[in-house]
């Protein structure tokens, strides 16, 4: 009698343990149907860049040439958007909002600032909520590059800053703590001294009757970067009767080469308006400069480069007075991401 009552015991938990699992597999598969016929409403807030919901991304690189550019949202209810910072420093702003049935999705296209004079990395962000408690998606947008090297000259403290004015250094006169800077001249065949002046936040490389180059110091840093940009201000003179000077400028590279493999390349620059009032400080208007540098195919995985600039078509030239500023080598890609 005792071993009936036992078995009957031991059979009504084998039962009760069965239908318990039963359950739980029922409603396993009742959830998983119903999470692939909604996952766009059950997941919080997600963001695409590709409109595939399962291409997540918590950070958005957006170009320097501005534009627009389009995500999308997977949320579980209706979204706000605010950017951070507020409108007064916006450089991207939603100019569309549209919900995509088929997607389950709100594509949102962002209109975007150009980078004008300057590539710096500007950071901004996107935060998303919905009308669940504590729901909420920060996506971090980014423009520009991180510089590997910048010098705006601002230690340099000669003469007023009229270019037209005779107030300049020499090179070889720069003070210790200036000459720690890097920068360097060679002094050219026949000649006794570099004929580069410090100025007034910028250098003036050559002069009225002397060519000459003025060197970067040595960039290092750059093992692993593929793709770089070289950025500057660059003015050519005017004297006060409205004489102009040349307007060529060579670039010349160690450790890097431009598009096609050079190693040189020859700019026309523009002249200062001699007529401004305001000439000291309008100078720079229009002068700017951006060049695409890669890694040597010879030597890319070369961890130094040298940039050099020369006032004149190859060579040092007499009177092609250039006035240079704002000298900055971005990191535009590196290795591993060169095929992102």
């Amino acid at each position: 009698m005792k071993t009936n009552i036992l078995n009957n015991i031991r059979k009504c938990q084998y039962v009760s343990r069965t239908s318990m699992m039963g359950l739980s597999v029922a409603l396993t598969c009742i959830a998983c149907e119903k999470s692939e016929d909604n996952r766009g409403t059950e997941i919080g807030i997600q963001v695409s860049a590709t409109g595939h919901f399962d291409e997540w991304i918590n950070e958005l690189d957006l170009p320097v040439e501005g534009g627009k550019d389009t995500i999308y949202v997977f949320s579980s209810s209706d979204i706000l958007m605010a950017i951070q910072p507020p409108a007064s420093e916006e450089w991207v702003k939603v100019s569309e909002e549209k919900y995509m049935p088929d997607l389950q999705a709100t594509r949102i296209i962002l209109e975007v600032e150009p980078l004008e004079d300057n590539l710096d990395r500007r950071v901004s962000t996107l935060n998303i909520s919905n009308q669940e408690p504590y729901s909420r998606k920060f996506l971090k947008m980014t423009q520009g590059y991180g510089a590997r090297y910048t010098n705006d000259f601002s230690w340099l403290r000669y003469g007023n800053g009229n270019p037209q004015q005779a107030n300049g250094v020499l090179i070889a006169q720069w003070n210790p703590t200036q000459q720690q800077q890097g920068w360097t001249s060679t002094i050219l065949e026949g000649q006794t001294q570099a004929f580069v002046y410090g100025k007034n936040d910028y250098v003036q490389i050559g002069s009225e009757t002397t060519g000459a180059n003025l060197l970067t110091p040595i960039i290092s840093g750059v093992e692993r970067d593929s793709l770089l940009v070289l950025t500057f201000n660059a003015v050519s003179f005017v004297s006060e009767e409205g004489e102009p000077d040349n307007t060529k400028l060579t670039i010349k590279l160690t450790g890097g080469e431009f598009e096609e493999g050079e190693v040189s390349h020859v700019l026309d620059i523009p002249h200062f308006d001699k007529e401004s009032a305001l000439m000291t400080s309008k100078m720079w208007e229009n002068t700017w400069f951006k060049l695409d540098i890669r890694k040597p195919q010879s030597n890319p995985t070369s961890s130094t480069m040298q940039v050099e600039f020369i006032n004149g078509a190859g060579t040092g030239t007499a009177k092609n007075r250039v006035f240079l500023d704002n000298v900055k080598l971005y990191t535009k890609a590196r290795f591993e991401q060169e095929n992102r």
